[in-house]
């Protein structure tokens, strides 16, 4: 079964940025989206989407709980 060059893409993407980032949780700054400029303590791991701002609907919803 062939891997879909779209996933391939992202996992290389991915990756890399968790290599520049790190893969603890500390707080970090939300780079994009509707919650630019939030500081939240997360892992790029786990939460890559929240520091990107690709997944503003879950951190509206986990910044308001």
């Amino acid at each position: 079964m062939a891997m879909n060059p779209r996933f391939a893409i992202r996992k290389v993407a991915k990756s890399c940025a968790v290599f520049v980032l790190g893969q603890e949780s500390k707080p970090r700054m939300i780079i994009s989206g509707g919650s630019s400029g939030y500081r939240m303590t997360l892992s790029p791991v786990n939460h890559l989407g929240y520091l990107l701002g690709t997944a503003d609907a879950p951190l509206h919803h986990a910044i308001r709980t």
